[in-house]
């Protein structure tokens, strides 16, 4: 399983508060007993109308790019001002040597950016994958 090694330095190493809304999509809810994280599907933020969240944290460990490209959509869109989308993804040589499956970042940070998103930061996420932290105009 793919986590985080939480500790009291969590909040400021995921540039978060005490008390931001936080979501985790289409994977493990990496701050689970950490930080309180709604748990949703790719599909289910279709649905989110009227709530944003301060930071998201999107899984991309299915190869499928074009529900992929949906969960970027809709995760920009539901995004707070000034709030933060972590895309977790598999790294290319991880990929290319079966260890690890899922959409590259290459695929996934030009969309995240015309859709209103600017690269920040990067933090390894296991052997295999890491997650890019993507921050909403505010």
């Amino acid at each position: 399983m793919l986590q985080l090694r939480p500790s009291e330095e969590l909040y400021p190493r995921l540039d978060l508060a005490e008390g931001d809304r936080v979501l985790a999509v289409n994977g493990p809810n990496i701050v689970e007993g950490y930080i309180d994280a709604d748990f949703r599907s790719g599909m289910e933020l279709q649905q989110l109308k009227k709530e944003t969240y301060d930071a998201i944290f999107a899984w991309f460990t299915d190869p499928d790019e074009e529900k992929a490209k949906e969960v970027v959509i809709h995760a920009s869109r539901i995004a707070a001002s000034g709030g933060s989308v972590w895309l977790i993804v598999p790294k290319k040589n991880s990929v290319e040597n079966h260890k690890a499956t899922g959409v590259l970042s290459d695929r996934l940070i030009p969309l995240a950016k015309k859709s209103g998103l600017n690269q920040k930061k990067t933090l390894g996420v296991g052997p295999h994958y890491y997650a890019i932290k993507m921050q909403k105009h505010g």
